[in-house]
């Protein structure tokens, strides 16, 4: 079911599949969960870019702060060399 609303999305539009597709069913996709970790992640870098801590990314992203921190050691990798 959640594979066919993502499908559906390259077609119709989100309330049209809102009202076909409960949206915990969306939720329990791996793909849906893969996506939404992946935006998280760039508003991360972006947070982290302009110079929030990694305590408040944390908890303006929902990722751990384990997560922030190597997602700031990527910022910082580049800058090294």
């Amino acid at each position: 079911m959640a594979a066919s609303a993502i499908l559906a999305g390259l077609r119709l539009e989100d309330d049209v599949i809102q009202r076909l597709v409960q949206r915990d069913i969306m939720q329990e996709s791996v793909i849906y969960r893969s996506i939404q970790k992946e935006k998280a992640q760039e508003i991360a870098l972006n947070f982290l870019r302009d110079g929030l801590s990694i305590e408040a990314v944390a908890r303006g992203t929902g990722l751990s702060i384990e997560e922030v921190q190597q997602l700031q050691q990527q910022i910082n990798e580049p800058a090294q060399s």
